[in-house]
């Protein structure tokens, strides 16, 4: 009987260990389970990918405006960019001539046709030796003119100054200097315009033969070389 009654009350001990552990679990489940869903909201709200930082742009990356300070393009076409072309003086006029045929103003239009330095017909002269005078010379096609060259076959060269004619009628100066004698004789001046920026329907040349007194200097032709323009050209009103 005795042994029995300890059996019995080993049983009734284990399973009250057993109860107490199942309570103990259950008890501590819900806690788990918050542990859980509290770790399982912050993967969530992980990325998956890390982000790279963004670089500000430095001063050396901001764009830069193309054109001069005004954003206004320049009016001579680059360098290479169009083809230049040569012309002669298709029209003319002066502040005097010699005569209305030899030594007329329009013989300073067209290509040189004066071989030889010398007092020839072919070439424009003043009506007298020892003034100041000037010419006009028009040409076919306006150009972004790059350069002037002043055919002189008779006491070169006492042009004093040179202007552009812009397609307003607008004398431009391009050249000035004081007479000067120069042994070679015919004589090419030649003159750099292109900084000028002009768009030049023509020429006016002036020449002061008071100073040195060596007699007319005679213009046989006078070549404008430039880009190609447009545009309607005004005559300038002419003293």
């Amino acid at each position: 009987m005795n042994t029995k009654m300890r059996s019995v009350r080993l049983i009734l001990i284990g399973m009250m260990a057993i109860l107490a552990f199942a309570c103990n679990f259950l008890a501590q489940v819900p806690s788990f389970l918050e542990q859980k869903s509290e770790m399982g909201e912050e993967s969530s709200q992980t990325p998956s990918t890390t982000s790279l930082p963004v670089r500000a742009p430095s001063e050396q990356e901001e764009p830069t405006a193309v054109g001069d300070q005004q954003g206004k393009p320049k009016p001579i076409p680059p360098e290479g960019s169009m083809a230049l072309i040569r012309q002669w003086a298709s029209e003319a006029v002066a502040s005097s001539a010699y005569s209305a045929e030899n030594w007329a103003a329009f013989q300073a239009t067209g290509e040189p046709n004066t071989a030889e330095c010398g007092d020839h017909g072919s070439a424009w002269a003043a009506a007298e030796s020892n003034t100041s005078q000037w010419i006009v010379l028009y040409y076919p096609q306006p150009v972004y003119a790059v350069e002037v060259n002043i055919y002189q076959t008779y006491n070169p060269d006492q042009v004093v100054s040179v202007d552009l004619i812009d397609l307003q009628g607008n004398f431009v100066n391009v050249y000035t200097a004081e007479p000067r004698k120069v042994e070679t004789c015919p004589f090419i001046l030649s003159i750099p315009t292109a900084s000028s920026g002009v768009l030049a329907q023509g020429v006016r040349i002036n020449i002061n033969q008071s100073v040195l007194r060596l007699g007319w200097n005679e213009i046989d032709a006078v070549e404008i070389v430039g880009a190609p323009g447009e545009g309607t050209p005004t005559r300038p009103i002419l003293p």
